[in-house]
């Protein structure tokens, strides 16, 4: 597990996240202002997110962004098509299915890979989160999907230990319209979680009306658990551009 430390000031802010940087990607900015910003408000993030070895999209322009932000880093099996392990074994992904037993355990690892292909962090995502809770007064916390293992770490977190927690939506799950569930049984457990997540979680921010909207219509919640925080863009990445002539395409 690697440590960087930062000297700061209560109340401490632990931020579950799957996306960060070195991590690179959409995904990645939203948890990066949320780190560089939160000191803004009162708050001292501290981020939880699983090592990034074999990862296949750096960015070390966006790790420079939060080099002052503390970052706890903790292995993580990954199932990750993308990812050595994975790839070597033929898990997941969209290439041509193998025969005989590597078919077969790819097959059945799709059936037990709940909530989604992450889920090989939880184990050691939630031994770190309950020492940080216990030794560096954590106050709050905050988890990020997708993926949706983000908030079942923060899930089983907040229920441990009774902290405020805010679950932030990105995007649709089980609302999406064209994801796909293996059984009726696989859709049934993660819309479960789904509603434990948005009933559970102290406030959850979402990224449009529409997710709040659907969230709370399939969950019975009220619209007051709800906080619409659209993306959006930080003027400081564009600070020192010139303006360029908008008269052609």
């Amino acid at each position: 597990m690697d440590t960087h430390r930062r000297a700061g000031a209560d109340p401490r802010l632990l931020i579950v996240g799957y996306h960060f940087p070195p991590r690179g990607g959409v995904a990645a900015q939203r948890l990066v202002k949320f780190a560089r910003y939160l000191p803004e408000f009162g708050w001292q993030p501290l981020v939880l997110t699983p090592e990034a070895a074999g990862e296949p999209l750096l960015d070390p322009a966006l790790e420079a962004e939060v080099g002052g932000v503390e970052v706890v880093r903790t292995r993580m099996l990954s199932f990750d098509p993308a990812h050595g392990w994975a790839r070597e074994r033929g898990l997941g992904g969209r290439r041509r299915p193998a025969a005989g037993p590597r078919r077969s355990l790819r097959a059945q690892l799709r059936w037990l890979l709940l909530p989604d292909d992450k889920v090989g962090w939880v184990p050691w995502a939630l031994r770190a989160g309950r020492g940080l809770i216990a030794r560096r007064a954590i106050r709050a916390l905050l988890s990020s999907s997708p993926p949706a293992t983000s908030h079942l770490i923060a899930l089983r977190l907040h229920r441990a230990t009774g902290l405020p927690w805010v679950a932030d939506v990105r995007d649709p799950w089980t609302g999406h319209p064209n994801l796909y569930f293996p059984t009726r049984w696989h859709r049934r457990w993660c819309v479960g979680l789904e509603r434990a997540i948005v009933r559970e979680a102290t406030a959850v921010t979402v990224t449009t009306a529409a997710i709040a909207a659907d969230l709370a219509a399939r969950h019975a919640t009220g619209p007051d658990r709800y906080v619409v925080l659209p993306n959006g863009y930080d003027p400081d990445d564009f600070a020192g551009l010139a303006r360029r002539p908008h008269d052609r395409l």
